[in-house]
């Protein structure tokens, strides 16, 4: 399936920040994408991005009072991280009967160490060493002033009174989508929102 994929990591961790949709960067084929892709086209219309924002706003306004607080907030993430947790859980209880043993638990290190190295391998050459080390942490740097820009950018709480109405979280929804959609068509596509392939060195063998 299309693949709706942004150019930066810091659109998707301020739109879950907010609660808006979180479906930007990732595959079409996951649990969120496909809610906000309503007609199953492959794409995302700015009326299914708004859609799909409203929800986020309305689960996280545990009170029904029109106004995200900053309480509200935080017990949204902590819902978040509970959900990733258990998920995590449960990839790894291969056999579903609620415990990870020994080799549940030895199996799903061994993959996470593989992931790591892969991750930490910045140039694909098979080895990591200092200069892997120093792409690392230039990146880090990168996307941490490009994460500065983006809360720069777009501030919620206009008005500076500790919450979130629903206006400022339409606007910022609306200048989030805006960003997204490069050719402004009004949908979110494959072709615009794919982030360039990386160029590795050969592997040595």
């Amino acid at each position: 399936m299309t693949r709706i994929i942004t150019k930066t990591l810091m659109a998707t961790s301020l739109l879950a920040a907010l609660s808006l949709p979180a479906f930007a960067g990732t595959p079409m084929s996951t649990p969120l994408a496909k809610k906000a892709d309503t007609n199953k086209d492959g794409l995302i219309s700015k009326a299914e991005f708004t859609a799909l924002s409203d929800q986020r706003f309305a689960a996280t306004d545990t009170d029904a009072n029109g106004v995200l607080t900053p309480a509200e907030r935080k017990a949204f993430r902590t819902q978040k991280r509970e959900a990733r947790a258990q998920k995590r859980f449960s990839k790894t209880d291969t056999n579903g009967d609620g415990m990870v043993s020994n080799d549940e638990y030895n199996a799903a290190r061994a993959l996470r160490k593989q992931k790591t190295k892969r991750r930490m391998d910045v140039n694909g050459d098979g080895v990591v060493d200092a200069g892997d080390r120093q792409a690392r942490k230039e990146k880090r740097k990168k996307r941490r002033l490009k994460r500065q820009k983006m809360r720069q950018n777009f501030r919620p709480d206009t008005n500076g009174d500790g919450v979130i109405d629903m206006a400022e979280y339409k606007a910022v929804a609306d200048a989030m989508f805006t960003r997204l959609d490069k050719d402004g068509d009004g949908m979110l596509n494959a072709s615009e929102q794919r982030r360039p392939k990386k160029r590795h060195k050969k592997r040595q063998r």
